[in-house]
């Protein structure tokens, strides 16, 4: 399975595969991406996001927010170092 297919088994679309390619030290991921990273709905993550308990969005305009892949994947590890 290639990183630049998929990411963690999930499709990535074209937009996606060429950020990783262009800049793999800095991938920034929509909304929808983060939440089949994380495995659950955008209300959660909203829900999450609000309360400071999952990474703040890049916020390029009122519509267009990003997040730092690197930064969701950290948390991903902190919740999982949490469990123990």
């Amino acid at each position: 399975m290639s990183l630049i297919n998929n990411y963690r088994g999930y499709e990535m679309n074209e937009a996606q595969k060429l950020n990783l390619k262009l800049n793999p030290q800095q991938k920034l991921i929509s909304g929808e991406t983060a939440c089949h990273i994380v495995g659950f709905g955008r209300t959660k993550l909203n829900e999450l996001v609000k309360a400071k308990k999952f990474p703040q969005p890049i916020r390029f305009s009122q519509n267009f927010v990003r997040w730092d892949l690197e930064e969701v994947n950290q948390w991903i590890e902190e919740q999982k170092a949490a469990r123990a």
